[in-house]
């Protein structure tokens, strides 16, 4: 599914919807009241500063339940999922085809 950004002057689209409002709060409502103390990067909100410090703190606290990969984002999770999906799929479309012989 792709998320596009309802900004009709934009045309930005996203894989996963919390991208999508990432994007629109930073870039289109100017929202950044979170800042980093490490080193005063502004957020648009709290989690994306939150997600932002585990890349200065080195932590990777979202689990693939797949494959067990650790990630700094939760965005990362979700597109790195889509990948295990992908290969489910293949695989029931071979199946499929070796059933229909």
């Amino acid at each position: 599914m792709i998320f596009c950004c309802p900004s009709s002057d934009c045309g930005r689209e996203y894989k996963c919807k919390f991208n999508l409002k990432r994007h629109f709060e930073s870039s289109h409502l100017g929202l950044k009241h979170f800042i980093c103390e490490m080193c005063n990067k502004s957020f648009a909100s709290k989690q994306i500063l939150k997600e932002h410090m585990h890349r200065h703190l080195g932590i990777k606290p979202y689990k693939c339940p797949v494959c067990q990969h650790f990630f700094r984002q939760y965005s990362q999770l979700c597109l790195h999922r889509r990948k295990h999906d992908i290969k489910y799929r293949k695989a029931v479309e071979v199946e499929e085809e070796f059933d229909e012989l």
